[in-house]
């Protein structure tokens, strides 16, 4: 399922947070705290699981940034947060409780989001004799190898992406008992047109990349991966894709 919130900033900023990954958890949570009385928060944000979604933020055109800030090209710009999951208990907690959020603002560092439609969007069909996506990242790619309590965040511009990509995918889809270790350990990514990106994250820089890449990997392996994100840190807004073709067989 893919769910497209359509928010308005408020009428007099025209500024939001470079860290706006921050506002949209901060929206998220709010948003699984009001529905059914809270009783799905817990679920999603009690203890240090893997949530099974990912999302991106669409800015409008025209954006600068600035350090800190983002600066907008006008007051009550158009903001599109996307949503993403594979799994379809997921799928109808979020879209239920962002319905139930329809109308109403959320504040933001120097400004507020109000939330005007959610709208469910089609996905793009993968045919099951097609193994290699031309893809473009909606979010940074993030892929992290964590050693001796400390983490590296590796981009295409290292030597060992490949490997890392292929590793990081084959631990995301580990408990995902419907593919085989042989799927699972066969996934990749060849740079197109791609390149490095720092993003900030409550208040640490993390280096990503960006850009057009192909994506090969078994069919359902793909679709799963369309669904959820790919990569390390999905459901704090890294990793979701869109499809811009799919190859035709073999």
């Amino acid at each position: 399922m893919r769910l497209a919130l359509q928010m308005r900033t408020g009428l007099e900023r025209e500024t939001l947070p470079s860290d706006y990954r921050r506002a949209c958890l901060s929206l998220i949570k709010r948003a699984t705290t009001e529905y059914a009385d809270g009783k799905y928060f817990e679920e999603f944000y009690q203890g240090n699981h893997t949530k099974a979604f990912s999302f991106a933020l669409g800015l409008p055109r025209g954006v600068r940034f600035a350090g800190d800030t983002i600066f907008l090209p006008k007051p009550e710009s158009q903001i599109t947060l996307t949503i993403s999951t594979a799994d379809p208990r997921t799928a109808a907690i979020l879209s239920n409780a962002f319905l139930a959020m329809k109308g109403k603002t959320h504040p933001v560092k120097g400004n507020m989001l109000r939330i005007e439609k959610v709208v469910l969007l089609p996905e793009k069909p993968i045919p099951q004799n097609s193994h290699v996506l031309l893809i473009r990242m909606l979010a940074p790619l993030c892929i992290r190898e964590h050693i001796d309590n400390k983490d590296r965040y590796i981009t295409i511009e290292d030597a060992d992406f490949a490997q890392q990509f292929t590793r990081v995918i084959a631990y995301q889809l580990k408990d995902q008992a419907e593919f085989t270790e042989e799927e699972k350990n066969s996934v990749q990514l060849i740079p197109y047109e791609m390149k490095k990106t720092v993003v900030r994250h409550y208040g640490q820089k993390i280096a990503c990349s960006l850009g057009v890449g192909v994506l090969t990997a078994s069919p359902r392996v793909l679709h799963y991966l369309y669904q959820s994100g790919m990569g390390s840190r999905r459901s704090a807004g890294f990793g979701l894709f869109d499809i811009i073709t799919v190859s035709k067989g073999g």
